[in-house]
């Protein structure tokens, strides 16, 4: 079974790699969502360059939508629903 992290993100340029090093670091199989909710701080930028990466997928919201929104699109790039979750539930 494979875990969908979703990691709705809003301008953390500054914490970014550091969480998405913690989720990476759990000891099970999972893919890593980030959804980017029309940051402005240059967390953009990191997101581009991780893109590609073979654990990563990365969507660009164009106007900031809210913490909703970013989890309305786990549907859509989820494995499965079920295994959706946030990165608040692991305390990360």
């Amino acid at each position: 079974m494979i875990l969908s992290v979703i990691m709705p993100v809003y301008n953390e340029k500054n914490t970014l790699l550091e969480i998405l090093g913690k989720v990476r670091n759990v000891p099970i199989t999972k893919e890593i969502i980030i959804v980017d909710d029309g940051s402005v701080d240059g967390t953009r930028d990191i997101l581009n360059k991780l893109r590609g990466e073979r654990d990563l997928k990365v969507i660009f919201h164009e106007k900031k939508t809210g913490k909703r929104g970013c989890h309305q699109n786990r549907v859509a790039v989820c494995r499965r629903r079920r295994d959706c979750h946030t990165r608040r539930r692991f305390g990360v």
